[in-house]
């Protein structure tokens, strides 16, 4: 069981970290202090859920190790290698990891947390196939913390693809480095890493 789980992941901190894989940890309101890459963001069974028969799920720690290993490997060619123009499996792979940061920020796990609390208080309003509007609505007895926290967990999985797939601002571009002439030109771009390929890793 992983109980140690990281909210950000390492190989994204090791780029911020000095020659002995450390980082300055800010303890507010200031005090600096020193902390590994192995210990950083790490909170005890962030991602650890309970199921309904008592046992005990890492399942999502395994999912989100599995998208940041491969993002990991993706930075490397995309940073490291210079790699020009970018390979589209290292963009779906960038793409879907900046997916999952997206999703697991406090705003959108506090999002999660209030559309939870409209099932159970009031209902979310819902349209079916055949044009009746009616109410989804979940029980109070039946919201539990630990459900919820399935919930949002699921809620996650599911909806990475399609904010991989999200456009960014059509301003955006994607630049070449001036030290290398032989390089391509400024590329604009209506989706700077996604636009137009398959994600093949759901």
């Amino acid at each position: 069981m992983k109980r140690r789980n990281h909210t950000v992941n390492g190989a994204y901190l090791t780029r911020f970290a000095d020659d002995r894989g450390m980082l300055a940890g800010i303890e507010l309101p200031g005090r600096a202090f020193p902390v590994s890459v192995a210990g950083a963001t790490v909170i005890r069974n962030f991602y650890v859920t309970r199921l309904p028969d008592g046992s005990e799920c890492d399942q999502a720690e395994d999912d989100f190790c599995d998208i940041e290993t491969r993002a990991g490997a993706a930075m490397k060619i995309l940073i490291d290698q210079r790699r020009w123009p970018i390979p589209d499996p290292v963009r779906a792979d960038i793409a879907t990891w900046a997916a999952l940061q997206f999703l697991r920020v406090p705003a959108v796990r506090q999002l999660a947390s209030e559309i939870a609390g409209a099932y159970i208080e009031v209902g979310v309003p819902f349209t079916t196939d055949t044009g009746e509007r009616t109410r989804l609505w979940m029980p109070s007895d039946e919201a539990d913390p630990e459900k919820l926290k399935r919930l949002h967990l699921e809620f996650i999985r599911k909806n990475i693809p399609a904010v991989a797939r999200m456009p960014t601002p059509a301003a955006g571009t994607l630049r070449s480095s001036p030290a290398r002439p032989s390089s391509p030109p400024t590329r604009p771009s209506s989706c700077a890493l996604c636009s137009g390929i398959h994600l093949g890793h759901q």
